[in-house]
């Protein structure tokens, strides 16, 4: 073999005297990404593999690997080893088969016509957060988060992929230092994008944000440098969610804004925090629907009824519930076990935190009156005043179609009556209903119903002479 050589490696070569390629899964600038046989332990793995032989490649690349080596969490991918062969640097993984959120998306919309439905998106974005939240939790800033980096295990939990741009950061007081400049546009925040590339916490929240974002409408979310432009210029702000899918409640709405703030001040300061706030709209909307979420195992992640003390599969101790610990049960003074000495406690006896509203005042007066300057779009509902002149067109031709004195002048009218009509009923239906109610859609009915009947009396006036 070719040491120089960029070339992917063939299908059944064998690597450091364990692994055997079988294909390969994917080809970048900086390598490829193999799915390969384990010939130890009898298992299929993904390995990653980084082309150049130099130190910036090497650090970067053998950082990814440490942390990978050394956490241990469901939500992030887990590394099995690591090493160099032919002036190549491999990383083996475990092999996620499942799809990303991005093939998740579309194939509901190619299967479904629609978004991934709002709970299920919430859902996996919460824990998309947790494993962000570990990551931070050693100091470790993953820098590149997006629907293409986050696959599906089987039980649907996400499984955040490729730290190429993670950064590792030790001082507290200063986690801004430099890393890789690279960056995924539409989920990079401008400090990001910008020249020196500075990063915190607050930068994987934002991408965390726009990963929501493409989750709940399929839509990949203006680029920050765009919307600074935009937002320089008193144009219009990036689109909601909901303004794609009137379907999205507001509290959703509310989080993704807030996680994707220009302003990193005004973002979550943690991926901890933005997941309290999913958490807690997703609990608000089960009470309200009679629901109560079932409890994941800390240990064998089996799902389990929501009042379980204990893991019908591996016996671990529930601690959804659990927010007391050892209370004296009285008599002796004998030790007891610390599960006897646990006292459970509703979660309800513990207020729930509540969503916080968008800070960046900036941002919300760029937003004002956004719908009326919005491009076209599929998914979004129509204004409401293009229903309300179709309305009022309507009514007008009916009133004047049955007040006039020549029936063919009033047949026309009729029928102008019943196509504009019509075209309102259309326009309500394709909204799903949204933002326009009840109300307008039967008062567009009574009139198309008026039209028929208008058009139908004076055709028959026409049939019999009467065409003056």
């Amino acid at each position: 073999m070719n040491d120089s050589s960029m070339d992917p490696l063939p299908d059944r070569f064998d690597l450091n005297n364990r692994y055997n390629i079988l294909k390969l899964i994917n080809q970048g600038g900086f390598g490829n990404i193999y799915k390969a046989q384990d010939k130890q332990f009898n298992q299929v793995v993904a390995l990653k593999e980084a082309y150049f032989n130099d130190e910036d490649t090497r650090k970067q690349f053998f950082l990814e690997a440490d942390v990978l080596l050394n956490i241990n969490s469901p939500y992030v991918v887990r590394a099995i080893d690591k090493f160099e062969e032919n002036k190549r640097f491999y990383l083996v993984m475990e092999f996620i088969d499942g799809p990303s959120i991005e093939d998740l998306q579309i194939d509901y919309f190619h299967n479904k016509k629609t978004p991934i439905p709002e709970d299920k998106a919430l859902k996996i974005i919460s824990s998309v957060c947790q494993g962000v939240q570990i990551l931070h939790d050693h100091n470790i800033l993953h820098r590149d988060i997006k629907p293409a980096n986050i696959k599906l295990r089987a039980n649907g939990e996400p499984v955040l992929l490729d730290l190429g741009l993670a950064k590792l950061y030790h001082d507290p007081e200063s986690k801004t230092l430099r890393a890789a400049q690279a960056y995924t546009p539409g989920y990079a925040p401008l400090e990001q994008c910008a020249k020196d590339g500075k990063s915190s916490e607050t930068t994987d929240v934002y991408a965390i944000g726009a990963t929501l974002y493409y989750t709940l409408t399929g839509r990949q979310p203006l680029e920050s440098i765009e919307r600074a432009e935009l937002m320089s210029a008193h144009q219009k702000e990036m689109l909601k969610p909901s303004q794609h899918w009137p379907k999205i409640s507001r509290d959703a709405d509310d989080i993704v804004m807030k996680a994707m703030q220009m302003n990193a001040a005004n973002r979550y300061k943690t991926p901890a925090e933005m997941k309290r706030s999913i958490d807690t709209l997703v609990e608000r909307r089960q009470k309200k629907a009679g629901k109560t979420a079932a409890q994941v195992c800390p240990n064998c992640r089996m799902e389990n009824p929501p009042d379980g003390l204990y893991c019908s599969k591996c016996g671990a101790i529930l601690s959804n519930n659990v927010y007391s610990a050892t209370v004296p049960t009285g008599g002796s003074g004998s030790a007891k076990s610390a599960q006897a000495d646990t006292q459970i406690i509703p979660q309800d006896a513990a207020p729930a935190p509540q969503i916080p509203p968008t800070e960046n005042v900036s941002v919300q007066a760029a937003s004002v009156n956004m719908l009326q300057a919005l491009p076209s779009e599929p998914e979004k509902a129509p204004k409401r005043k293009i229903v309300r002149k179709m309305s009022g067109f309507a009514s007008a031709s009916v009133l004047f179609g049955a007040f006039s004195f020549v029936p063919v002048i009033g047949m026309f009218l009729g029928f102008f009556g019943i196509v504009t009509a019509g075209m309102a009923i259309s326009n309500i239906i394709n909204s799903r209903g949204a933002r326009y109610g009840f109300g307008r859609a039967i008062t567009a009915i009574i009139l198309s119903i008026l039209g028929i009947s208008e058009t139908i009396f004076l055709v028959i006036e026409l049939l019999q002479g009467k065409f003056f």
